[in-house]
């Protein structure tokens, strides 16, 4: 939990830019958590499944949420989650894809 005043969203830079990284390459994450065509009936907008290309901070419908466990302020960011990843998905190459694009995201200096 990196956070500050002089950050908009809560996040410290590094937590700003891998996230970045991981929001702009989610279309291609999908391939690795979301990978069999049945994965997709799950993901359907107004299930919590993550349906829209977006992140939010506390919003149980983006596929990025920001969120912070009890106790924690709520304009802080203390980790974030991502809702689309399917059962089917191999769990190893998923959460490589995820930390891929958060690097990619880092080298970058997305936002």
């Amino acid at each position: 939990m990196g956070s500050s005043k002089d950050n908009f969203h809560g996040m410290s830079k590094t937590g700003e830019q891998f996230l970045a990284g991981v929001y702009h390459h989610l279309p291609s994450i999908l391939a690795f958590t979301a990978p069999h065509p049945n994965s997709y009936d799950r993901i359907q907008p107004d299930t919590w499944s993550g349906a829209y290309l977006c992140w939010g901070k506390e919003n149980k419908e983006a596929p990025l949420r920001t969120a912070c466990p009890p106790g924690v302020p709520l304009d802080l960011v203390s980790n974030f989650e991502i809702k689309s990843f399917d059962g089917c998905a191999n769990p190893h190459l998923g959460l490589a894809a995820i930390v891929a694009a958060g690097i990619d995201g880092l080298r970058r200096h997305l936002t």
